[in-house]
């Protein structure tokens, strides 16, 4: 049986650009998503800081060492600059992985800079 369990969280995530048209999507620094263990093109659940708004959209790679946070379609979302998101990702375990599994947790600054654990 297959259970669904948390792989990563990453932030609280503060938004650099929020386009307001397009399909929703994030843009990431790529030093944030490998730092998560986030691959790009991975779906991946966004939710706004103080129990906003949440969905779903996949990764997209940004220059690393940005700290870019780039919002798509942010006019249909809700979502401004300067806004804070949490982003999450889920996998799917058998029992005996889900015995040994840690979720990845990465913690960043204000600057969406990883903060050391």
């Amino acid at each position: 049986m297959l259970r669904t369990y948390l792989k990563s969280r990453l932030g609280p995530l503060t938004v650099i650009e929020a386009a307001q048209d397009g399909e929703p999507g994030l843009h990431l620094d790529s030093q944030l998503l490998a730092s998560a263990q986030i691959m790009p093109g991975e779906r991946i659940r966004i939710t706004c800081e103080g129990g906003g708004s949440e969905f779903l959209a996949y990764a997209v790679p940004a220059r690393r060492g940005t700290g870019m946070v780039r919002v798509s379609g942010a006019g249909k979302l809700g979502i401004a600059a300067g806004e804070r998101l949490w982003v999450s990702t889920e996998c799917a375990l058998v029992d005996r992985e889900a015995l040994s599994h840690e979720p990845r947790v990465v913690e960043v600054d204000g600057e969406n800079r990883v903060v050391p654990a």
